[in-house]
Order: C-alpha cells, then structure tokens, then sequence
C-alpha cells in the first residue's frame, strides 16, 4: 500500500512515498469514551462520539538511507504534515520515527483532520 508524506508549503525535498508492509496500522481509532467507577459498584460512560482526529497512523516500511533522511527532515522541520492514503488525505504530525534492527523503521502519524476521504471521492 502506497502512502506519501508531504509539507504543507513547497519544499524540494518536503515529500516522501513508500511502501507500507504487512505490519502496518492504517485503522488504529477510538471514540472520546470516559468510564468512570461508581460507589453501588456499576459505572458510568460518558460517550462523546468519534473524530478523525482521535486516529493514529502507524505505518511499517523499509526505507533508503536518503529517503529515511527526508523523512526525519519532515518531522523535524513542519508541525503540520500531509499524509495521502488509498483511505483518504489527512493533516496531522509524525509523533515519532523510530529505526528497528532489520532496517525497518516505524512511523507513528497523528491525525489532526481530514481532508478527503474516499467515501468523498466515489
């Protein structure tokens, strides 16, 4: 699965696509869910519904030293990122790029909102 991380401004060397493995998470989400204990031993949920913005990409892939470069380079220099997805494009920050001993490196892409999403598109 192909994924492009992009600036949101020009830059020559703001933009990097991959090729996502097998292990990567492209659907981690979760409600706004509270669940708070109560003294007669029951509880109470307060649900305040689901946003694109409480997402989280996690994506797998084996990346060039240049291309590992650039990536750094985006998260390093913009706190706004684009992430283009077969799913949708999403505006958000890379939280976090981490290098494992097989070459892999791990990216973890906090959703801020979406921009498209492909049920838009059809």
């Amino acid at each position: 699965m192909q994924i492009t991380f992009e600036s949101t401004v020009f830059d020559p060397v703001g933009v990097i696509s991959l090729e996502a493995l097998p292990g990567s998470d492209l659907s981690a989400s979760t409600r706004r869910v509270t669940r708070t204990a109560t003294l007669d031993g029951n509880a109470v949920i307060i649900d305040n519904g689901y946003t694109s913005a409480d997402s989280t990409l996690n994506v797998e892939a084996a990346l060039t030293e240049a291309e590992a470069r650039r990536l750094h380079h985006l998260m390093q220099t913009y706190p706004e990122i684009i992430a283009s997805t077969p799913d949708g494009c999403y505006l958000g920050v890379i939280e976090s790029v981490r290098q494992g001993r097989d070459g892999r490196i791990a990216i973890s892409f906090l959703i801020q909102r979406t921009l498209t999403h492909r049920s838009e598109l059809a």
